[in-house]
């Protein structure tokens, strides 16, 4: 896959400005694939819906995906007894 070839039409499609695709094009190519909905996942590959400001929507998922996709991985709560 063409990842700069695919951020190209990403920010066209989308509408996105120049640092958004700035940020893109500076992303590790799995990280990109994620935010462009190009590697399964939540996310698709053209925005929908009524959104006022695509890049901040792609910078939001840029954000969750450089955490580590976005959810707090569950702790199992842990259970000390003390004995007397």
């Amino acid at each position: 896959m063409d990842i700069p070839a695919e951020i190209g039409k990403f920010v066209r499609v989308n509408r996105l400005d120049e640092r958004c695709e700035k940020v893109l094009r500076e992303l590790e190519n799995a990280t990109a694939r994620k935010v462009m909905g190009l590697a399964g996942g939540a996310h698709s590959f053209e925005l929908s819906g009524d959104i006022r400001d695509p890049t901040a929507v792609v910078m939001a998922r840029v954000r969750k995906a450089r955490e580590g996709g976005g959810r707090p991985a569950r702790r199992r709560a842990s259970r000390s007894r003390s004995r007397r």
